[in-house]
């Protein structure tokens, strides 16, 4: 076993879990992850999900297309843990944003708090969801309403031409040119909204969003 290696902790963890709320599950092997078990859809749950371990310390939750990240494992595990509490409750979501941004959100009182923050640039957008997946959401309901997965992992084009931008307006002020400087930074102005809206997040590996 590596030094730091909570795989022990973590399959005692999802072994909790599941075993408080009578869920069934299956251990994946054939992914590149410490752990991985799936959840498939059953009476306490409304679509499956996943709870992983990478990188010896890194916790999982994933669910629909949304996927995250919390570690250290020492310093996340009871908040993950009640988080995965939270979900099958009721008193969990995640607000489906532009692009790929999603906000995994749990109830304290009569407000929602923000636990984790996955893929693109907020600002205002989360007052404006596409949709809300929570434990009384399921697959078909969504697609019913014409909301779809995120595409694949992808750099948007929007950031591309940004990064392009940014970088000629710059060389363009380093040299003294004005008039190229003022036509770059314009450019990038223009393509800010497709930056905010079309980023995606590169290398993102989707074991429980599939």
């Amino acid at each position: 076993m590596e030094p730091g290696d909570c795989t022990p902790e973590a399959e005692a963890l999802f072994e909790r879990f599941a075993s408080k709320h009578g869920l069934i599950y299956e251990v994946e092997t054939g992914v590149p992850m410490e752990v991985c078990w799936t959840f498939p859809a059953q009476p306490k749950l409304s679509m499956p999900l996943t709870l992983g371990l990478q990188n010896y310390d890194e916790l999982n939750f994933g669910v629909w297309d949304f996927w995250s990240y919390f570690f250290p494992f020492e310093q996340v595990s009871e908040e993950f843990e009640r988080v995965l509490d939270a979900w099958v409750a009721g008193d969990a979501r995640v607000l489906v944003l532009r692009g790929r941004a999603r906000l995994l959100q749990v109830r304290e009182c009569e407000n929602w708090k923000t636990v984790y923050r996955a893929d693109g640039i907020f600002f205002l957008s989360h007052r404006f969801p596409r949709a809300v997946v929570n434990n009384e959401t399921s697959e078909r309901a969504l697609e019913q309403r014409g909301v779809t997965r995120s595409s694949g992992p992808r750099l948007g084009w929007g950031c591309i031409g940004l990064v392009y931008a940014s970088g000629a307006s710059l060389f363009a002020l380093i040299s003294g040119n004005w008039k190229d400087f003022a036509l770059f930074l314009f450019v990038g102005l223009i393509l800010l909204p497709l930056f905010v809206f079309g980023t995606r997040r590169i290398n993102r590996i989707d074991y429980g969003s599939r």
